[in-house]
Order: C-alpha cells, then sequence, then structure tokens
C-alpha cells in the first residue's frame, strides 16, 4: 500500500495550497512543489505562460507529440479557508480539489514516477486556468504551442454511476447574454415608465425557458441555467435596461448554432454576447479506448464507457481531433462543501494506467 500512501499524502499536499483563480502565489508555490516532485534526472520538465497563466509538461524527453498526454489542472473553485485543511475519514479525504481534481494529479504524478526507469513516450500536462475554460491553458497548448497527441486522459473524478467510468462524451458549453430596453420612470409612477427588469423576467419564463427541457431531472437533452440578473441603477427609478447571463450546456440534439437562432428570433430581446465550445466526442470503439478499458479489466474491474454532463479541459482536444477521455479517481461532490476522494480506488487507478501506458507507449 506504499503506493497508495504516497497518492494519499501528495493529494493532501496539493489541497493545501489554496490554487484559486485570482491566488497567483498559491499557485506558483503548487508549481514549484510539483517540480521538486519531478527533481530526478529522469524527468524533463517544460515550462509555458500565456496571459499569466502557467503550464508545466513533464516527460522523459522533452517532446511536443507524445503517443499518450496525460493531463490535470492544479486550479480549484473559491471555497471557506477550513477547506484547504484537508481531513481523513476512513477510506476518504475531503476538502476542496481533493476530487476536482487533485486526486487525480497526485495519481498520474506517481504513475510518471513509477514508470521513469521504463520512459514510455508519455507527457503529463498540468495547468492551472481549467476551471476558467481552459483557454490560457489546454487551449493555448494545442493551438498556438502545436502541442500533439496519439490519445489523451484528463484525471478528472469520475462521480458518475458506476465506478471510475470512462469518459467519452461531455457536454458543450454556450455563454449567451440577452438584453433589453425599458423606458425610465419616478419609481412613485411606475405606469409611466417600462420596467426592464420585469420584461426580462417575463421573456425568460414565457419565451427563453421553454425551449430547453425541465431542469428538475437528470437529462443529456440541452438544458439552461440563469446564472444572473443585471437591471437598473437605483431603486428609485422605474429600470430602463436589463440584462441576463445563460450558461447553457449543449448536446448533439441542440447545437450552437440552433441556440442562436431560436435566441434571435425572440421579440423584445438583444443577443449581445454569445460565444460556445465544443463537446468532448471520441469514439468510444476507438483503439485506444477500448486498450484502456482492457487494461482496467485485466486490473480487476470493469468500467463503462460512457459519458456525462459537465465540461472538461478534453474539449480543446476534441476540436482538434485527439481522441481524449475523462477517466480519474473515484470522487465526488465536486465544488460542493463535501468534496471528497476515495483513497481505496488510487490503486486500481494508478495499476490501470500504468498498464495501459506498457501496452501502447512503451
Amino acid at each position: 500500500m506504499a503506493s497508495v500512501d504516497e497518492v494519499k499524502k501528495v493529494t493532501m499536499d496539493l489541497v493545501e495550497f489554496e490554487t484559486v483563480e485570482e491566488n497567483e502565489d498559491e499557485i506558483n508555490e503548487c508549481f514549484q512543489y510539483i517540480r521538486e516532485y519531478f527533481s530526478g534526472e529522469e524527468f524533463v520538465i517544460q515550462e509555458f505562460e500565456e496571459n499569466g497563466v502557467e503550464t508545466l509538461v513533464v516527460g522523459f524527453e522533452e517532446t511536443m507529440d507524445p503517443e499518450v498526454l496525460l493531463h490535470g489542472h492544479v486550479d480549484v473553485v473559491p471555497a471557506e479557508a477550513e477547506m484547504f485543511d484537508p481531513e481523513t475519514d476512513e477510506d476518504r479525504i475531503y476538502g476542496r480539489g481533493t476530487g476536482d481534481m487533485k486526486s487525480g494529479v497526485a495519481s498520474l504524478m506517481k504513475v510518471m514516477k513509477d514508470m521513469r526507469e521504463e520512459a514510455p513516450d508519455v507527457a503529463l500536462m498540468l495547468v492551472s486556468d481549467e476551471e476558467k475554460g481552459g483557454f490560457n491553458g489546454a487551449r493555448y497548448m494545442i493551438e498556438e504551442v502545436g502541442f500533439d497527441a496519439g490519445f489523451a486522459i484528463s484525471a478528472e473524478p469520475n462521480n458518475t454511476s458506476n465506478y471510475m467510468d470512462i469518459v467519452v462524451e461531455q457536454k458543450g458549453l454556450v455563454k449567451a447574454t440577452l438584453e433589453v430596453e425599458g423606458r425610465s420612470a419616478h419609481a412613485s409612477k411606475p405606469w409611466k415608465g417600462i420596467n426592464a427588469a420585469e420584461k426580462i423576467m417575463r421573456i425568460y419564463r414565457e419565451d427563453v425557458k421553454p425551449m430547453f427541457p425541465d431542469n428538475s431531472e437528470k437529462t443529456w437533452s440541452t438544458t439552461v441555467n440563469l446564472g444572473s440578473i443585471e437591471a437598473g441603477d437605483v431603486s428609485n427609478k422605474v429600470a430602463d435596461h436589463a440584462r441576463m447571463k445563460l450558461d447553457i450546456r449543449w448536446s448533439e440534439e441542440f447545437p450552437p448554432d440552433e441556440i442562436r437562432d431560436e435566441l434571435e428570433s425572440v421579440e423584445g430581446i438583444e443577443v449581445s454576447e454569445f460565444s460556445w465550445d465544443p463537446m468532448l466526442e471520441t469514439d468510444p470503439e476507438d483503439d485506444y479506448v477500448q486498450g484502456l478499458k482492457t487494461c482496467c479489466e485485466e486490473v480487476g474491474f470493469e468500467p463503462e464507457v460512457t459519458r456525462k454532463e459537465p465540461a472538461s479541459d478534453m474539449k480543446h482536444f476534441s476540436r482538434a481531433g485527439i481522441p481524449a477521455v475523462v477517466f480519474g479517481p473515484e470522487a465526488y461532490n465536486s465544488h460542493e462543501p463535501d468534496e471528497h476522494a476515495v483513497v481505496s480506488s488510487f490503486e486500481d487507478y494508478t495499476k490501470s494506467v500504468k498498464r495501459f501506458l506498457r501496452s501502447t507507449a512503451v
């Protein structure tokens, strides 16, 4: 169990770094910890930066196109200070980032260290902006730096219904801002104005939300979340302008071009901002995917090749035509107060990845 103990320790060490977006010092210290972990002469560390966002690539040689690219992110979403002081409870580690995704990062770090004598054609890419969309990390590395790979694995948590599934499909993301105009008036005479706040809420309720399925149950269909509404400037004046920001998770049955057409057809609103990220779409019968599945079965568990709703950096690999999957150690409740990783999964996970690398990249 020495291997599991090391992954557990590294996970807890990484969680102690408060690597939220605005805390560059903590991100830098976290990366320094990782550099020291890979301080042996067997490793080559390449360093990149875009718009202040740092990325490390660890390999056994300097490479831009490994057979297999392992991926992890060290950034996390904000949390109360105590969540950066990890706690253990039998088979679990609790704390911000234990699942999403520092236990995955620790597991891949251990895989790389264990394979230093075999030195397979593999690299570990560690980014620090996945929670913001990965534009200065993974996307920059692929589209601007020119990184390529035969296959990519992200160790994001597998909180699906099964044990450590292989995820080949994730929803894409649309971000849209809708704006409406009203007419100002004194708050004591609301009949003289047109309240843009009330107008935009009515339009959302009657015209926008019905475009999408009910959000009360799990669905693979395209869903919408009303993230924020801004209206007016003071309380004693009828609001003459309002805007709302939507987070739309799209699947193939309602793609971005159709979403935009539908939104722009709604009378009384302007679509002032509209951007979209692709889905992760990898063929479940891809040889790499099936090879990874076989390696898991040889270790002793049977993963499903499946899909899940949240997006990840793997969308950027998919856009570039690189087959990619999300496959990480068992973890649950990402971004929640009881986020945790399951320690007993670390051994199965690291063994599976090492077996796959030996069969594919050695």
